[in-house]
């Protein structure tokens, strides 16, 4: 169950991710690269988590 979590997860920031491009116009480029900084961060730890069944 812990591990579709995180797959569901990594899923969804995948999808953020992808869509980030979306709000970038109507957000200030400081606030936009630290938010798409903080979604890759956790993409990435949840791929790491995933590998680690």
């Amino acid at each position: 169950m812990r591990f579709n979590l995180i797959k569901t997860a990594r899923q969804l920031t995948n999808i953020a991710i992808k869509n980030s491009e979306i709000v970038q116009p109507y957000v200030k480029p400081r606030h936009y690269r630290r938010g798409l900084l903080a979604l890759n961060a956790l993409h990435y730890a949840l791929r790491i988590a995933d590998k680690d069944k």
